[in-house]
């Protein structure tokens, strides 16, 4: 008899799934807006992904996150180009002193490459490029004030000299001079004018971007303030964004947290999960206790039931791992499908129990009978895994292992796979970075303006990137979730790392004792089982996160423990294995 869920009403909610991405989507908002590349890659994401094969939600927020990111591009469409276009305009409003400005330019361009470059090329150190929407750029900087400080010189003295010359011009034999009303002074101050009116054109651009940015940011917040300008515009963006995905977006609302039957497209069969931290196959031939006696009969489900069993009694096992996290395990089944096939066997009886009558999308679980029999068929586009999920640190961590039996009547083979979805990246906790204030708005307007010149490269292939898509797509292109596409490629501290270690190697051995008590409790000889745990159980160890974290079995007179790494040269986290 399985053990109950234990009551989790006395202690903070801090281990439960609802609360495993708190503020997530906070910082996910605002990163999609000030980094176009990320808002770029989760479109790519959803667009690119087959009808049936969309990404889990995992606690984000996926609607609202991929409705923002929309609506940043669709503002940076509508921005770049006019902003190219108003900067050239302005160089030929100045057009002599912008043909040297680009000479001299190119030449130090140039003699840089063929310098300081390429013994940086050699060294192998390449210069980060711009990333976010707000950072500060401080060739760019230099670049701009080089030019506005040259161009209003050479203005201010061509100007000069034009006066000069057509005032001597202008002098009669008998002395007298042109008035200042003459049509020359105001043909002279056109491209002056010209030029400042460019100038405020481009500072109005960036300064109404900031704001309805910062809009959009505190209006997901609800922290937002009317006005009817930033307002309009915002709303504007947001339904046709709306209107233009509304189909894609329903269908994303559709997908949910609490599903047991997964689609993939590409290489990532466990979309969601993270990175795959390890992995192993166990071949084992079954024999009965009594050498004289065939082997008895061994049922898959069974086995599935009793390791569930007893993974399930970590529920009461609080001083196991820390936080009581072992109280937010969950243990369920999960059907991966492939998407591809499924649309080929769609005719098919497994088929239509796996698609929705309503949506001809995929459903979201199945019931006992459906997936009982698909583990009994077996087939090799619908896989069934036991998948025990603990999140750590926060909620802020995931680790998840997939386990799949198969066997006959003289062959067990057990499947494990551990996945490792690591915190949010530091780079994408931007919460908070970007504040609706006047004061905030127009500083962050002044530098953008000072340093535009600088951001022409940038915004060009940013803008270029929106429009190119990758050629590969459909299933030979990896869907990944919002999740995923955010995580690190690293724990952020030690006790993540050992946390991880922690949860993976109980989940394992838990698995591997459950398979083993059930194979003696049948009758079967357990000997070999016992030999490969223990060897398996010290391969995890050794291997998680790359550090040489040991296991208990490596110590000893004829160990083979080595030192562990200093803390300068730790790795930094579990390393990805695929």
């Amino acid at each position: 008899m399985q053990p109950n869920p234990p009551e989790t009403a006395e202690y903070p909610d801090e281990w439960s799934e609802g609360t495993s991405h708190r503020g997530v989507n906070g910082h996910l908002v605002t990163a999609v807006h000030l980094k176009p590349e990320l808002a770029e890659r989760i479109i790519d994401n959803y667009t690119r992904a087959p009808a049936d094969a969309l990404p889990p939600a995992q606690g984000i927020d996926a609607v609202n996150v991929l409705t923002q990111a929309l609506a940043a591009r669709r503002k940076r469409r509508l921005r770049d180009p006019l902003l190219l276009v108003l900067v050239v305009l302005t160089g030929l409003t100045i057009l002599p002193y912008t043909m040297v400005f680009l000479l001299g330019s190119a030449l130090l361009w140039l003699f840089w490459s063929l310098t300081f470059g390429m013994r940086q090329q050699r060294l192998g150190l390449v210069r980060k490029g711009r990333t976010d929407e707000d950072e500060l750029h401080p060739l760019g900087l230099l670049t701009t004030l080089v030019f506005c400080c040259g161009a209003l010189f050479a203005l201010s003295f061509t100007s000069w000299l034009s006066t000069l010359v057509a005032s001597a011009g202008s002098t009669s034999y008998y002395g007298s001079v042109d008035t200042p009303s003459s049509p020359n002074g105001l043909v002279l101050l056109i491209p002056v004018l010209l030029f400042l009116l460019c100038a405020a054109a481009i500072f109005t651009v960036l300064l109404l971007d900031k704001w309805v940015t910062r809009y959009l940011i505190a209006e997901d917040g609800g922290r937002a303030k009317s006005n009817s300008l930033v307002g309009g515009i915002a709303d504007s963006l947001l339904n046709g964004v709306r209107n233009r995905y509304g189909d894609l977006l329903t269908a994303v609302s559709r997908r949910g947290d609490e599903s047991t039957v997964l689609a993939h497209s590409g290489w990532d069969a466990f979309v969601g999960y993270g990175e795959r931290v390890n992995a192993w196959t166990l071949p084992l031939v079954l024999q009965a206790r009594a050498r004289d006696e065939d082997p008895p009969v061994l049922r898959p489900r069974e086995l599935y039931s009793a390791v569930t069993g007893e993974l399930q009694s970590m529920w009461d096992s609080d001083l196991l791992a820390p936080g009581r996290r072992l109280r937010g395990l969950t243990v369920s089944p999960l059907l991966v499908v492939n998407a591809g096939a499924l649309r080929e066997n769609r005719n098919t009886s497994t088929a239509r129990a796996l698609l929705s009558n309503e949506t001809g999308l995929l459903v979201e679980r199945t019931d006992a009978e459906t997936t009982n029999r698909l583990i009994d068929e077996d087939l090799e586009w619908v896989r069934h895994f036991q998948r025990s999920s603990v999140a750590s640190w926060n909620s802020e961590q995931l680790v998840s292992t997939m386990f799949n039996i198969g066997c006959d009547n003289r062959t067990l083979y057990l499947e494990w796979n551990a996945y490792c979805l690591y915190p949010m990246a530091t780079r994408y906790r931007l919460d908070g970075a970007a504040e609706l204030s006047g004061e905030r708005v127009f500083s962050a307007t002044l530098l953008e303006f000072f340093q535009l010149l600088g951001s022409l490269s940038w915004r060009w292939n940013t803008l270029f990137r929106s429009f190119v898509r990758d050629p590969v797509s459909g299933d030979g292109r990896s869907v990944r979730s919002i999740r995923e596409l955010v995580a690190d490629e690293h724990c952020a501290n030690e006790f993540q790392d050992l946390d991880g270690q922690r949860h993976m190697t109980l989940l394992e051995e838990r698995t591997l004792s459950a398979v083993r008590n059930h194979l003696a409790e049948r009758g079967f000889d357990t000997e070999g089982l016992e030999q490969h745990s223990t060897q398996i159980i010290n391969n995890t160890s050794n291997n998680f996160n790359d550090s040489r974290f040991l296991g208990p079995q490596n110590f000893g007179e004829h160990g083979t423990a080595l030192m562990a790494p200093s803390r300068g040269s730790a790795s930094g986290g579990p390393g990805k294995h695929s």
